[in-house]
Formats: C-alpha cells, structure tokens, sequence
C-alpha cells in the first residue's frame, strides 16, 4: 500500500514539473477555406473575379501570409458535340491590374482571410472544368511552410436566340382571337440540344403553345404557331420561354415578352357605352323643330 502511495506522489510530481511548452498551441495550418467566382459562370474572353478564403485550421498563428495563383490546366474532359476541350499545360487565364500574388500578413489561430484576383478568360479555349492551383506560403514556429492546393471554375459557351413575330400582335378586342406565328432562330456559333418552346400569357389564353425542337443546329430556326385569344382588357403580357440542355448537361431557360393592348368588346357593354351620345333636346326646341322652325 505504501509502495502505490509513493508511485501516485511521484507521478504527480513529474505532471507539475512538465515545460509548459508542452502546451503551445499546435503550429498553424492554412488552406483554402472557400472560394467563388462572379460570375459563376464564365465564357471563353470574359472577365471575372476569382475571391479565395484562407482559413487557419489550428490554433497556431501564421505569420508573412502569401497567396499566389499557379498554372491552371484543365481537366480530361470533352466538351458537347464531341469537340475537344481547349487548352494545354499553360495558363488560360491572365491576371488584370495587379500581379498573381496577394500578401496577407498574419492569420491568427481558427481565422481567416479574403483575397481577391480580377482576371480574364483565353478567348481560344473551350468549354469545360478547369483547375487553377493556389500556393500559399507562410511562416511558422519550426520554419517556413508551402501549401498547394486546387479550386476549379467553369467555362461555358454563351447560348444566344434571335425570336421574330412575337411583336406582331398589336390591338385586339376582348374575346377575339388571332394567330401568332413566332420563330426562334439558334445564334449561337453551335448547336444547341433539348431545346423546346412555351408561349404564355396573362389576360390572354395561349393554344398549341408547347413546342419540343430537340437539337437546333446553329443558324437554324423553327416556327411555333399558337392561337391568342383576348380575355382581359388592359396592358397584357406575352411571354415566350426558350428552354436548352447547356454543355453541362443542365436544364437552362431564356425569355422574351411582349405587351399587347387588349380593347374592351361591345359584348360587354363598354364599347357601347363609349360611343358619343347627343345632349337631349329641351321641350320648346323640340315644338319649333316638328313645325319646321330653327336650325
């Protein structure tokens, strides 16, 4: 018993003498916390800004915080209509204004910071994910660390439509209907596939105003004929809906509207009540007038 008394003291001892750097705070971590482009998406020559977050994983501080930008290079991947994805091992996208390289300074332990880079899209690449490194470097108790890590943006092409016909409709009368023919010409320098249209309105009712086209070659167009039917008198709207499958496979929408002047019918009484109406005739004028006299 005595024996396990001593062994307790002792242990106890050596708890209380140990160095307190034995408890420092774990050295400092940094990495890519998030990040975000604007726009999310980006087209072949466009402009955009790329704002990564820098997050310290410890408790740790850091000290001369630098983030710089590598070599992107895109991903093994094929753009829509079988075309090879553009690119190589050089960069496709040039940083404006300043350098590629943010100084940060100091993030403390569990902190973060923003830094942003404005920069430009090779107008010769293609559609696809691209993955752009990001080196950060930064002091640390024990000496200077590196850490290379990965974010990735993409590049889409932009989709364009020319519609003619939808403001053709003019004036109508309420209840009257009248065909509208609209065409909806592809644009864009490819193809477009899943392509479908849809005519809505309000304060007017659309028939036959669905259209499945499926793959609109480029330069090419189809007819959507519909038949408007007035049912609300006022400023009305026409609203055709442009809907494609993107390089990405995802569903996208495009929009035109139009404005049409819907007149109230003579069915419902206002056309009537709008005509001019002569003032009534006083009693006296009314005698001169049966025996021939006054104007």
């Amino acid at each position: 018993m005595r024996t396990n008394k001593l062994a307790a003291i002792v242990a106890l001892a050596l708890m209380l003498v140990v160095p307190a750097t034995g408890f420092a705070a774990s050295p400092p971590v940094l990495m890519v916390g998030g990040y975000s482009t604007a726009p999310a998406d980006i087209s072949a020559g466009g402009h955009f800004r790329l704002s990564i977050t820098v997050e310290n994983g410890t408790e740790g501080k850091a000290t001369n915080v630098l983030v710089r930008l590598g070599a992107a290079a895109p991903t093994p991947a094929t753009a829509a209509d079988g075309a090879a994805v553009a690119g190589s091992s050089q960069n496709p996208f040039a940083v404006l204004s300043r350098s590629d390289a943010r100084y940060v300074g100091t993030v403390k332990g569990r902190g973060t910071s923003t830094v942003d880079f404005d920069l430009i899209a090779d107008p010769r690449i293609g559609p696809g994910a691209y993955v752009i490194p990001v080196t950060i470097d930064y002091d640390a108790p024990g000496g200077h660390r590196t850490e290379i890590q990965h974010v990735g943006v993409v590049v889409t092409r932009p989709t364009t439509f020319d519609v003619n016909g939808l403001d053709g409709l003019g004036t109508l009368k309420s209840g009257a209907s009248k065909s509208v023919k609209v065409e909806v010409v592809n644009s864009s320098p490819y193809p477009v596939k899943g392509v479908s249209f849809e005519l809505k309105g309000s304060g007017v009712k659309v028939a036959q105003g669905r259209m499945f086209v499926g793959r609109l070659d480029q330069s090419d167009g189809e007819v959507l004929e519909s038949r408007v039917t007035a049912a609300s008198a006022g400023q009305q709207r026409l609203t055709l809906t442009i809907t494609y499958i993107d390089d990405f496979n995802r569903t996208q929408t495009m929009t035109k509207e139009s404005i049409v002047t819907i007149t109230a019918s003579a069915d419902d009484g206002s056309a009537a009540a709008s005509k001019p109406v002569a003032p009534p005739q006083s009693f006296w004028a009314s005698i001169a007038g049966f025996f021939g006299f006054g104007g």
